[in-house]
């Protein structure tokens, strides 16, 4: 017990004697001074928990309470209560006596009771399955009351809990089970084991073990995957359980049909052996998925399965191209994936186009008058059809270009005058088919009487304004997608308009 400034025991300690041996020791103080204030309770007030009592030094401090309460005056104080209980380091002390119980199936059981100090009652308490005259631990409780602890072990004897016998297979097989708590089946006389199945959550393991003496076919399961016609398409697997003599040496089983054998497995006990033999079988298509894209065209993807590597066939009816074909080994079977896109169809529409106009160039001539006739280019607004398709070719229409305009030049001498003129320019944005026009004394030139003229137009090229059917913009040819094959399909977009 620890030595505290402001405490003043009040009276004797309390000794009780449990029924283990162990004592409990009570005492109590009156807190004085300081001690009363909040900040000193813990480092001037309460003793450390595990400590011992100044003259019971086997007995350790596990409880502690401040109350208030009322002297002799009628004052309020406050009061320390301290426990000390009796433990013995290392060891658990039992308490009370045994629990004995009886079980439907006829085994015997007990629960037994003990304290220890709570830091080691893990240590210290039973292990499930630890074995006490006979019985198997099979749940251990612990319940801490501060410094010390309660531990509480369950035994269980071990034993037999059920047998069962029964046929298969036409009677090839005796089929004998049998359910042990905490103890491992003995195998009958001349049977083998062919199951077994371990349970226990709380660590004491429940045995159930099935034993089979004979020879012949144990077990076939079958099971379908991606199927929804029981195998004819999709995935059928075979798994078949067989039983021989340990000296045969070679697979016992047949195969069940178009299928191949993906496992072999056996595994001999008691003179016999138990073959575990895998068949598997895929075929016909499991999945069709069609999925539209944000373009128009159409994604189809398809899985199929094949005993040997195969291309699934388009499942979109129309003129798909193939794109993606992953063939993959499984056991026994090819998966065989492909994705197939049906481009989208033709579409044409209007869209707007400002077309520069070439302006026109020409001679007009009649009776001693030749004039030049020049008409202006423009920015002319055009709602043009725009036609968008899917093609292996590409378009190599030519589009309507004025690769080079017209060039003129005149000279002339004025009626009059003695000094001639002459004139030239460049039409960059003017077409004309070319041409010439003279004169002589007294004709006219562009309204001008003149005793000579001499004039002409280089032809452009194109000669002439677009007319009828004419594509306006170059034709775009964006490769659109390749198939598997190398094949190249292009988005072709053309651009025309009707003058």
């Amino acid at each position: 017990m620890a030595v505290r400034q402001y405490l003043t025991q009040i009276g004797k300690p309390t000794v009780d004697k449990e029924f283990s041996g162990l004592k409990t020791v009570t005492r109590r103080f009156q807190v004085n001074g300081l001690g009363t204030v909040a900040a000193s309770i813990d480092s001037e007030v309460f003793g450390a928990y595990g400590v011992a009592d100044d003259e019971y030094s086997t007995c350790l401090l596990v409880k502690r309470a401040m109350t208030e309460t009322t002297n002799e005056q009628n004052a309020f104080v406050l009061m320390l209560t301290e426990i000390y209980q009796g433990f013995t380091s290392g060891s658990k002390v039992s308490v009370g006596e045994d629990q004995h119980f009886k079980l439907e199936d006829g085994r015997y059981g007990f629960v037994r009771r003990y304290v220890a100090i709570a830091s080691q009652a893990e240590g210290l308490a039973a292990a499930i399955g630890d074995v006490v005259s006979s019985q198997a631990c099979n749940d251990v409780k612990i319940n801490k009351h501060g410094y010390g602890a309660e531990i509480i072990e369950t035994y269980i004897s071990a034993g037999q809990l059920k047998t069962s016998l029964s046929t298969k297979n036409n009677g090839k097989l005796l089929i004998q089970t049998l359910v042990h708590f905490n103890e491992v089946p003995a195998t009958p006389t001349d049977y083998i084991l062919i199951d077994e199945d371990v349970s226990g959550p709380e660590g004491v393991m429940t045995y159930t073990y099935t034993f089979a003496k004979g020879s012949g076919e144990i077990s076939r399961a079958t099971s379908f995957s991606k199927s929804v016609d029981e195998g004819t398409t999709g995935l059928t697997f075979i798994v078949i359980r067989h039983l021989t003599a340990s000296s045969i040496g070679a697979d016992p089983t047949s195969n069940p049909g178009t299928f191949i054998r993906t496992g072999v497995d056996y595994s001999d006990a008691d003179g016999y052996r138990v073959w575990t033999v895998n068949w598997s079988k895929g075929t016909g298509v499991i999945d069709t998925e069609v999925q539209g894209r944000s373009d128009g065209s159409l994604a189809w993807s398809t899985t199929s399965l094949s005993a040997a590597s195969a291309t699934p066939a388009d499942p979109s009816g129309a003129s798909a191209h193939l794109v993606s074909l992953q063939n993959t080994i499984a056991e026994g079977y090819y998966v065989n994936r492909a994705t197939y896109i049906v481009p989208p169809a033709l579409i044409t529409f209007k869209r707007g186009h400002t077309f520069n106009m070439p302006g026109t160039a020409i001679f007009s001539s009649g009776a001693g008058v030749d004039d030049l006739l020049l008409t202006p280019s423009k920015q002319q607004p055009l709602l043009c059809d725009v036609t968008v398709d899917y093609n292996a070719t590409q378009l190599t229409t030519a589009h309507w270009k004025l690769l080079y305009g017209v060039f003129y030049q005149a000279s002339f001498v004025r009626t009059g005058q003695t000094v001639g003129e002459s004139q030239q320019e460049n039409l960059s944005n003017t077409v004309s088919a070319g041409g010439t026009a003279t004169g002589t004394a007294g004709d006219f030139y562009n309204g001008v009487e003149c005793d000579s003229y001499d004039a002409s137009l280089s032809a452009s090229s194109p000669t002439s304004q677009p007319s009828g059917l004419t594509t306006i913009e170059p034709p775009i040819n964006e490769i659109y997608l390749t198939t598997i094959a190398g094949v190249v399909l292009y988005r072709r977009t053309l651009v025309q308009y009707t003058f």
